[in-house]
């Protein structure tokens, strides 16, 4: 399957940056449908009668690529988003490899992006003693320069307008890769120098 007539944003960052957050608000207030590679994971330790704790959904999703690639997670969750009619947010995306995959099939890379403290803090409060340091967390893709920027310092309402823009910059890029790829470049380095611009002025 290669690229579907609907928008599809993926989100990248540092553990505890509000990636879930942005895939909230994309649903509440954007229509998308939401996907987390981390409910494989899950189902993993389901199945292997682990914890649910991040700690064993990260080494249920090491398990799992160990018997294929270090994309299967963003296969699947593609695979699944074929089934969708309409757009579809992908949170979760942590290696370089599913980046690569689903970038190559038309998905647009979102970067969330949170003070280190302010990750550390929210990680403390949703797992408690399990919490991991998010240095410890595998984590490649954390502000890749091909994917838009959207700074997060905590509050919701912070991120509305700047998320809504992302969404429009995105149908708009999108539009153009499905009438044919010749604008896809030049629309992408537009996007992509404007979501810059936009990042140095909410930091």
């Amino acid at each position: 399957m290669e690229q579907r007539p609907f928008v599809t944003l993926y989100l990248c960052g540092a553990a505890g940056s509000g990636k879930s957050t942005v895939a909230q608000i994309l649903v509440g207030k954007h229509g998308f449908a939401a996907l987390e590679l981390s409910d494989v994971c899950r189902a993993e330790c389901a199945r292997r009668g682990w914890p649910m704790d991040r700690k064993h959904q990260q080494a249920a999703g090491d398990a799992l690529r160990a018997f294929g690639t270090d994309d299967w997670l963003a296969k699947d969750a593609w695979h699944q988003a074929g089934r969708i009619a309409g757009p579809v947010v992908i949170a979760g995306v942590r290696l370089e490899a599913e980046a690569d995959f689903l970038r190559r099939r038309g998905a647009f890379g979102v970067c969330v992006v949170s003070p280190a403290a302010l990750c550390a803090a929210r990680l403390a409060a949703r797992d408690g003693a399990s919490a991991v340091a998010p240095e410890a967390h595998r984590t490649e893709v954390e502000e890749p320069d091909y994917a838009l920027a959207i700074w997060n310092t905590g509050t919701v309402a912070a991120m509305a307008d700047p998320l809504a823009a992302i969404v429009r910059q995105a149908r708009i890029a999108h539009a153009s890769a499905l009438r044919g790829g010749a604008q896809i470049a030049a629309d992408l380095d537009r996007i992509l120098a404007g979501a810059a611009r936009h990042g140095e002025m909410e930091r």
